[in-house]
Formats: C-alpha cells, sequence, structure tokens
C-alpha cells in the first residue's frame, strides 16, 4: 500500500511539472559542464572559450579549506551537486 501511495505521489509530481530526477545529483559538476559546452554547436570558439573560464577558475581549481587539524584543498570538480 505504501508503494502504491509513493508511486501515485511521483506521478503526480510528474503531471505537475515538478519531478526532478534524483540521478541528475551523481555526474560531477566539472563533468557536466564540459559536455554542456561541448554540445553548444551553435557558439563561437571565443564564447566556448569565455564559458570555459569559470571551469577553469572556479570547478576545476584547488579551494583551501581550513580546518581545526590542517589544511586541505577541495576541487569543486570532485564534488556532486544535486539540485
Amino acid at each position: 500500500m505504501e508503494a502504491d501511495q509513493e508511486l501515485a505521489h511521483e506521478v503526480s509530481r510528474m503531471a505537475r511539472g515538478v519531478w526532478r530526477d534524483p540521478r541528475l545529483g551523481e555526474q560531477p559538476l566539472g563533468e557536466w559542464f564540459r559536455g554542456w559546452i561541448a554540445t553548444r554547436t551553435d557558439l563561437a570558439p571565443s564564447t566556448q572559450a569565455l564559458y570555459s573560464r569559470p571551469l577553469e577558475r572556479w570547478i576545476d581549481a584547488e579551494v583551501p579549506v581550513v580546518g581545526k587539524a590542517r589544511q586541505r584543498a577541495v576541487r569543486l570538480e570532485r564534488s556532486r551537486w544535486r539540485r
């Protein structure tokens, strides 16, 4: 009975256009961004290069994290993002 209720809830969300695929957050941000830029064949090479700058500066860059024990670096590209 619970499974039927959950299914009805998900179908209702789909019908209203508010359902989100939970698998969308499984792809690392940098990987998704590179794929998105590669599919944008309508953009000039200079525009693709411009759009790639945030990838290099913010997503692929190492971000220092200061903790109690020691300083370490985190790469945002390795993070998993969810909507």
